[in-house]
């Protein structure tokens, strides 16, 4: 018969065995439901964020999604959860994401960059990606973030359609202007130069009808040089030098007798001038014509 001492000792020991079995049930319990309240905290959190969340198996299969996913791509929750990542995504950008996914898997990097996803109407979705590597259940699975940036992206190219456009406007306002200045300096190599060389006299005394030119040119070019540049650039310098006389009011004897030509050859100039110019109505007077330029 066993003594008393064992008796007790295997009562003590079995007493301990059962507050022990009691302690680690309730551990077990109550980290059961840590766990199952974290899991709700973790759908309730999951389904109430609004970019689009997707975990991915092993094999890029989608294992859960949030609400906005749906909203986003237009799939019911179970047509999502019978697709993979290669359904939902842009041919042409699926291996770059692929090839991601593997090395997040392999590792504990993270992968953030851009990419297009495919929506159930076959539309196209500029996103921005976000994916980590997650542990469920023992599991390592690949959750990732999409947020549409599709309108940023519009935006962004329209931004460099602009900006385009702008240089474009750029680069022809820079040109007129480097046509405008060729075409003041011919101006005044071949019209402002040749009166100036012409104002003084060899006596000394200023030419009047050379100083009457110079000041109708000179208000000509400041009040519209573009007009008048491209109407002077169809005629020679001779033509140029003759409609300036006309400008000022002079006759064909007054031009004649300063050019020093004859009245026949100014009035062959004034035919070559109304041709280059198109005036093929004779009622049209040369010299209001000049003076509209």
């Amino acid at each position: 018969m066993p003594s008393v001492e064992l008796v007790w000792g295997l009562i003590t020991v079995i007493a301990v065995l059962a507050i022990l079995s009691v302690s680690i049930i309730a551990g077990v319990i109550i980290h059961s439901r840590k766990i199952k309240e974290s899991e709700n905290k973790f759908r309730l959190l999951f389904n109430r964020v609004n970019d689009a969340l997707i975990v991915f198996d092993k094999n890029e299969h989608i294992i859960n999604i949030n609400e906005s996913t749906c909203k986003l791509l237009g799939y019911t929750q179970n047509q999502m959860l019978n697709l993979g990542l290669k359904d939902i995504i842009l041919k042409e950008k699926w291996l770059e994401l692929h090839e991601e996914f593997e090395k997040i898997f392999e590792s504990d990097r993270e992968y953030f960059g851009e990419s297009r996803l495919i929506d159930a109407g076959g539309n196209a979705i500029y996103v921005e990606v976000i994916s980590v590597n997650i542990r469920l259940n023992g599991d390592i699975y690949v959750l990732s973030s999409f947020r549409d940036i599709t309108q940023r992206k519009k935006n962004e190219q329209e931004l460099r359609r602009k900006h385009i456009a702008l240089r474009e406007v750029l680069t022809h306002i820079e040109g007129e202007r480097l046509k405008i200045k060729r075409q003041v300096s011919k101006t005044i190599e071949q019209i402002i130069m040749p009166v100036l060389n012409k104002l003084v006299n060899d006596g000394g005394s200023t030419n009047k009808a050379y100083l009457d030119v110079l000041k109708n040119t000179l208000n000509d070019l400041s009040s519209d040089s573009v007009s008048i540049l491209e109407t002077y650039d169809k005629l020679s310098p001779r033509e140029i030098e003759i409609c300036n006389f006309i400008k000022t009011g002079a006759t064909s004897k007054e031009i004649a007798d300063t050019l020093n030509i004859s009245i026949l050859t100014v009035n062959k100039h004034r035919e070559r001038i109304r041709k280059k110019l198109i005036i093929s109505n004779k009622n049209i007077n040369l010299t209001s014509f000049l003076k509209k330029i």
